[in-house]
């Protein structure tokens, strides 16, 4: 059950994810006139999938687990964990661990 947060701290994990891209990506993008959909994507109050630890240092929610767990913050604004996480991360182990199938090799020719 995924934990609710007051409103004010969950309008600031949205500030603080808009002030981090703007940091770390978004002066290249403006500096160089290219269009941003990621930051477009936050600031108009889309869904966004984040990881725990690029959640501010003091959000609640930030030692409530792995920091590589995946989150979704709604469009409302609330934090929930990624529904889809476990199935992603399932399917790429099951792909690494399935060994492929034998293939037969045409020696005929030889």
């Amino acid at each position: 059950m995924a934990r609710r947060i007051a409103r004010p701290a969950r309008e600031a994990i949205r500030d603080h994810l808009v002030a981090e891209h703007d940091h770390a990506i978004g002066r290249y993008a403006k500096r160089l006139g290219l269009p941003d959909p990621h930051r477009d994507t936050i600031t108009n109050g889309a869904a966004v999938r984040l990881h725990r630890y690029e959640l501010p240092d003091d959000h609640p929610a930030r030692s409530d687990g792995d920091p590589a767990d995946s989150l979704t913050l709604t469009a409302d604004d609330e934090l929930l964990p990624d529904p889809d996480a476990r199935q992603r991360v399932t399917t790429a182990v099951t792909a690494v661990v399935t060994p492929a199938a034998p293939t037969s090799v045409d020696r005929s020719n030889h």
